[in-house]
């Protein structure tokens, strides 16, 4: 094992401790606080209707999804991670959806998401991509959509392709046309493929 490795498994070894040290006073805190057998005993309050309507239920989420990072042992920079990972593995966000939450989370609350030209062209070139690649559309439609972006991008494409058929010799593309046909015909497939 290289020193390196030690280096690095050193470290890893280092952190499981550290994190099971958290893991363990976050839950002796956690009795001692009351929310142990002492929880159970506590007298249940009945909540009216008008309670229900003020209680935000994605905050107690939030929280709960807390208490259990703490229990398995994270620090605040862990918890920070796993929660910005949730959110970019999210489907239900946009890209500038996803960057704003992110940065609100480390800290840039007035962080507002403006796309770049570069950032607004990757889009629509995965969108078309997608498009293209969905079974779900007609293979008129998928030219459909070829057909438009290369006019928003490059013009006509009628218009460059006569100006590509004006200077191809129809006498040459004949020739190689059967040129082509000939050597396929010659073309033999191998015993052993």
């Amino acid at each position: 094992m290289s020193e390196r490795e030690m280096k690095l498994a050193a470290l890893a070894k280092k952190e499981r401790e550290d994190r099971e040290q958290r893991k363990v006073a976050y839950a002796k805190k956690k009795n001692d606080d009351g929310f142990g057998g002492a929880w159970k005993k506590k007298p249940k309050k009945m909540r009216s209707m008008e309670d229900w309507d003020s209680f935000d239920a994605d905050a107690e989420m939030d929280r709960i999804e807390d208490e259990d990072r703490k229990s398995r042992g994270l620090d605040a920079r862990e918890i920070q991670n796993e929660k910005i990972l949730e959110v970019m593995q999210s489907q239900e966000f946009s890209e500038t959806e996803k960057m704003e939450k992110c940065m609100h989370m480390v800290g840039h609350k007035e962080y507002k998401h403006e796309e770049s030209e570069q950032d607004v062209a990757r889009r629509e070139a995965q969108e078309l991509i997608d498009k293209i690649q969905d079974p779900r559309y007609q293979p008129r439609e998928k030219m459909h959509y070829l057909q438009e972006t290369y006019q928003k991008f490059n013009g006509d494409p009628n218009k460059l392709a006569n100006e590509q058929n004006k200077d191809v010799d129809e006498a040459k593309l004949l020739a190689d046309l059967q040129e082509q046909m000939a050597s396929a015909q010659n073309f033999s497939v191998p015993d052993s493929y």
